[in-house]
């Protein structure tokens, strides 16, 4: 569908024939610099409203009058490349083409190219340099609606479902929430407390498809406990990223014939779901103003090896009879406070996954840990173990609970007694559990009012891992993450870990060669060290590699490998820490002999 779409705008505008590329690219290039920037500016100061007073009409109106041109001019350049950038510009174009109808726009216009909106990210969509969500909210508070389109909206309902958007508590809070940003907190904790009071979540979950009325009661529960609490356990990346999938999924259900549905659906919806979604992705763009990595260039190498020679980021030698008392900043270890709370973490995590019932395996640095010196790498500052994709909701459930708790709110209701047990077991810690999503999901154990930088164990979610059948398992994501054959990863296998006995893959190995060849890093995980990730809001991370022998001086896990005769002393001695460390962390194995 979106090729035939793209094929009706590029006739609908056309080409001039005249043209040459460089003149189309220079036409773009001047109408962003010229107008969307300044417009985009404009419109996320703050003058965003409910009802988009003359000034704004104005501007919008004057915003239209430039889309031939740039959606031309876009068409003709690279649209076949189909970038995040370029769907969101073109639908931003045809939302303020349709604006300048004025009374005649139409929630159904086929014009409007939603799977353009709906099939990006929309965290990536928040940070564009086209304010499309601005444009989406002030379409969806003047588009005309028809009485049968505003039924068609009702249609779609549960029973259930329409009683929860009919209710008073519910009503008001939205009239609460048109009041303006200043009354907000308190308008979505009241919401929340209208859905807590009478959801039923494993029904909802399931509502899934079966229409926008009730597939979007659960992205609501999340939107209002993402704008309810300065420190929210569900965040606004979280939120916003629900009510994509939400819509995705009922666009999805969608023929060609009925496509311009989509938008009937939202504006006949009782909450302004997409003012609701501008704001969320205005406040995504004031906690992590771009989502990528910030790189760290490790200027420091002579400080390492003043005779090295440097390819890349690569340190291919380093002098060991040099010897500094200065860590290089890139392999700087934790402090011994950050150390302390990553064991207890480490430890407390595995304890209540093993309540949840949750098998998981160390993956990433921590696997790295384990299996090249026994425990978490000096510079590592956070945990990462996997389980399966499929146990987010169950984790989602326990954070919305444990926020629901904070706010003084009912908790939901039909929880499960291992979770119910999980969750005192977390409560009598001292710790939360927390969700992290400016691009991959994780869900996060970290001590309570911790801020987003502290130490903190992250879950991952890897697709299939608990399904016998699959052949291969996801890791870290369903579609981005590196594959793995799952005979590297099933049985699971104990490894030391510090002070305690982690699970890990049956062939560490082989998982270790997978990921990091996956990421761009040397295949040589075990002599090659990685400078340091600095986790927080905005992740930093030193771009340098160098063998862990020029680490020798400062971290003895750094020394060369080799082979040790069990007669020598160095055998005995590695022997009997090994069984000094089975008999305190495995003791059913000492006891076996």
């Amino acid at each position: 569908m979106r090729g035939s779409i793209t094929g009706a705008l590029i006739i609908f505008y056309g080409r001039s024939s005249g043209a040459q590329a460089g003149d189309r690219s220079e036409l773009a290039r001047d109408f962003v610099s010229q107008f969307i920037t300044p417009i985009t500016s404009w419109l996320r100061a703050g003058h965003v409203s409910w009802d988009f007073g003359e000034h704004a009409e104005s501007m919008i109106t004057l915003y239209s009058g430039k889309v031939d041109p740039a959606i031309a001019a876009l068409l003709a350049i690279d649209m076949n490349r189909q970038t995040t950038e370029n769907l969101i510009a073109v639908f931003s174009l045809m939302l303020a083409k349709q604006w300048s109808q004025g009374a005649n726009m139409s929630c159904d216009s086929p014009l409007l190219p939603w799977d353009y909106f709906l099939s990006v990210p929309w965290e990536e969509a928040a940070r564009s340099r086209w304010p499309v969500f601005e444009l989406a909210a002030a379409w969806s508070g003047r588009v005309s609606v028809s009485q049968s389109q505003q039924e068609g909206f009702w249609d779609s309902c549960s029973e259930e479902a329409a009683a929860h958007w009919q209710s008073p508590g519910l009503q008001a809070a939205v009239t609460a929430l048109q009041a303006g940003t200043a009354l907000e907190k308190h308008a979505a904790r009241f919401a929340a407390a209208a859905l807590l009071d009478r959801m039923n979540f494993t029904q909802w979950l399931y509502y899934r498809n079966e229409g926008i009325c009730n597939t979007l009661l659960l992205p609501m529960l999340y939107f209002t406990l993402s704008t309810s609490s300065e420190q929210p356990l569900i965040p606004v990346a979280f939120a916003l990223r629900k009510i994509n999938e939400a819509l995705s999924d009922v666009f999805r259900t969608r023929t060609d014939q009925d496509v311009g549905a989509v938008g009937c659906d939202l504006a006949a919806a009782p909450w302004p779901v997409l003012v609701l979604a501008a704001r969320l992705a205005e406040k995504e763009r004031m906690l992590r103003p771009w989502l990528d990595h910030v790189l760290i260039d490790e200027q420091e190498h002579e400080h390492v090896d003043g005779q090295g020679q440097v390819t890349g980021r690569r340190l291919q030698s380093c002098d060991l009879d040099t010897k500094s008392n200065d860590v290089p900043p890139a392999f700087q270890a934790t402090d011994h406070e950050v150390d302390r709370k990553l064991d207890f973490l480490a430890e407390t995590t595995d304890q209540f996954l093993a309540l949840l019932g949750a098998r998981y395996i160390a993956i990433a640095g921590t696997l790295l840990g384990a299996a090249r010196h026994l425990g978490r790498i000096p510079w590592d500052d956070d945990v990462d173990l996997c389980v399966d994709s499929r146990r987010s909701f169950q984790l989602t459930t326990m954070s919305v609970a444990m926020q629901a708790e904070d706010l003084g709110l009912p908790v939901p209701p039909g929880l499960s007694h291992r979770v119910l047990t999980a969750l005192k077991f977390l409560r009598l810690h001292n710790l939360t559990l927390m969700i992290e999503a400016p691009r991959s999901m994780t869900h996060k154990i970290t001590f309570m009012h911790s801020s987003e930088d502290e130490a903190g164990v992250s879950i991952w979610l890897c697709s299939n891992l608990e399904d016998p059948s699959a052949s291969e398992v996801s890791m870290m994501s369903e579609l981005f993450g590196p594959r793995v054959p799952r005979s590297a990863l099933m049985p699971r296998r104990k490894m030391p870990f510090g002070r305690m006995a982690m699970w890990g893959p049956r062939d560490p190995s082989e998982v270790l060669r997978v990921y990091f060849n996956e990421s761009n890093r040397s295949s040589d995980v075990m002599n090659v060290c990685r400078g340091r990730k600095l986790h927080g809001v905005t992740i930093k991370e030193f771009d340098v590699e160098l063998p862990c022998r020029c680490l020798s001086h400062h971290y003895s896990f750094s020394t060369e490998w080799r082979n040790v005769s069990l007669q020598e002393d160095e055998g005995v001695e590695a022997i009997e820490s090994l069984g000094t460390f089975v008999k305190n962390h495995l003791p059913m194995f000492a006891a076996s002999g």
